[in-house]
């Protein structure tokens, strides 16, 4: 996992490269530095004893986690995805990429009675998969990072993030038409965005270069043999 996250990290052809800060933050990320002296510990007793992770073959597992109350759910949501956070910002992105998908999984079992928790806990899963989107997207995990972010759109249709990082994941899996739906979606919310332009004139110049391969390669098809 490490060498994965030291390559991604020092990859010449990843797209964060291009500088789109705002599209590269994460979420809810305003208070991390303050978090990080406790976010670290909180990793460290996480790699030091066993933790209860869903969806396993051992259905006792599943069960334990879902007879947990409420309130201790939804704090494993809570925790996941702030360890996320905190290694994302050690550069640690497969790792922080499983704590944002293990936050995603116990959302999953979680019931709260209240509405004010269920829109938190709705609010975290969004921010987890959005999180873990953008690590996906550094790792060059590009059908997962298409993946995470299709799951956000699902409940939240005009998503701006969630747009231009699909719409970015298919542009480099040259799904051209599927990115371009996705990147003039997202430029209709936000027709000031200058990332998302930037996008569409790089999925136009790829177009291009594309069409001219492909008419260079049929005239030599056709091309008749020399004397």
């Amino acid at each position: 996992a490490a060498a994965a996250d030291a390559a991604a990290a020092a990859s010449p052809g990843d797209w964060v490269g291009r500088g789109y800060k705002r599209f590269e933050e994460l979420e809810d990320v305003e208070g991390l530095q303050r978090r990080v002296d406790e976010e670290r510990a909180a990793v460290e007793r996480l790699q030091q004893r066993e933790q209860f992770v869903p969806h396993q073959h051992d259905h006792s597992v599943e069960r334990k986690v879902f007879e947990l109350p409420e309130d201790v759910k939804l704090g494993l949501v809570r925790k996941s995805k702030l360890s996320g956070n905190y290694l994302f910002s050690e550069g640690q992105f497969v790792r922080a990429a499983e704590q944002y998908q293990l936050a995603v999984s116990y959302y999953e079992y979680c019931f709260p009675e209240g509405e004010e928790e269920q829109r938190e806990l709705d609010a975290l899963r969004v921010s987890a998969l959005l999180n873990s989107s953008l690590c996906n997207l550094r790792l060059r995990r590009f059908p997962e990072a298409e993946a995470r972010a299709a799951e956000v759109l699902e409940s939240s249709h005009d998503n701006e993030r969630a747009l231009f990082r699909r719409g970015v994941a298919r542009l480099e899996q040259q799904k051209f038409d599927a990115a371009e739906e996705d990147l003039r979606r997202c430029l209709a919310l936000r027709p000031s965005s200058k990332e998302a332009a930037l996008e569409l004139q790089h999925l136009r110049r790829l177009r291009e270069a594309y069409a001219e391969d492909a008419s260079a390669m049929s005239r030599r098809m056709f091309q008749p043999p020399p004397p």
